[in-house]
């Protein structure tokens, strides 16, 4: 996806040069690029080539395929490093998601604070 998603890719390319890793991306439906701009989807189809390994979720958009992409990936890792920023969305799910499945949680950023604060650290 376009944002933290490609921050993180770009991450991890930079850490494959040095140490032995493999970078799966996980789509959560075939044509999910459909709507970014001529710039994003040329982004986007540099990051798949350079991925090890692709996983497509679904063949169609559904209203559900990005959070199902989310709890795909909580479900396969050992922590979760998350960019929250509110306390609601489907970020916010996910480290819901993650708590509950006891998968440790890393947040990077948060810039709103929280009048119920609730941490994930």
């Amino acid at each position: 996806a376009i944002g933290f998603d490609t921050v993180c890719f770009k991450v991890l390319e930079k850490l494959r040069e040095k140490y032995q890793l493999k970078i799966i991306a996980c789509v959560p439906c075939r044509h999910q690029d459909l709507k970014f701009s001529l710039e994003q989807k040329e982004e986007y189809r540099k990051m798949l080539i350079s991925a090890d390994e692709k996983i497509i979720l679904s063949e169609e958009y559904t209203p559900s395929c990005m959070q199902k992409r989310n709890q795909f990936m909580v479900d396969n890792a050992s922590v979760l490093i998350s960019y929250l920023r509110k306390n609601y969305g489907g970020t916010y799910k996910t480290c819901e998601y993650a708590l509950k499945h006891n998968v440790p949680i890393r947040i990077q950023k948060q810039k709103e604070p929280e009048k119920n604060p609730r941490s994930f650290v």
